[in-house]
């Protein structure tokens, strides 16, 4: 079973959807400290993405996508536009080793999954970063 976490899944605007691309990204996750003690920096580097885009190309998707979208964006208060989707997938337990994993493995299965979503939203499938360095209970 696959847990898929949808809280605080909503971003409201481009600085909320490009603060959560940035934070996320691999690149910037490789400059900076990280304050979570969950965190195993050895992996770091480990982390991938499936597109393989940079952050800057990534902001432009986004803001190409929110363009051609051609919706007069109300950028405040609650009921303003959400124009990004976050979600958390977890590796399943099943394809871990006592909260290790084969890196092959989890590239293929999380490639299987972006194929997955690449089918269903299409372009509108922005990103995805595969981050392996956090250890979490499985949900």
């Amino acid at each position: 079973m696959v847990g898929v976490e949808w809280t605080c899944c909503k971003c409201k605007g481009g600085t909320e959807a490009k603060g959560k691309m940035l934070h996320f990204d691999k690149e910037q996750r490789l400059k900076h400290g990280h304050n979570n003690p969950d965190i195993d920096l050895s992996k770091t580097a480990d982390n991938l993405s499936y597109y393989g885009r940079s952050f800057a190309k990534k902001c432009r998707k986004y803001d190409e996508q929110v363009e051609s979208a051609k919706v007069k964006l109300k950028r405040t208060g609650k009921n303003a536009n959400t124009t990004m989707i976050r979600l958390v997938i977890y590796l399943p337990k099943a394809l871990q080793k006592d909260d290790e994993y084969d890196p092959q493995v989890v590239r293929t299965w999380f490639k299987h999954v972006g194929n997955i979503l690449k089918a269903k939203y299409g372009d509108d499938f922005l990103k995805m970063d595969v981050h392996v360095y956090e250890v979490h209970p499985y949900k």
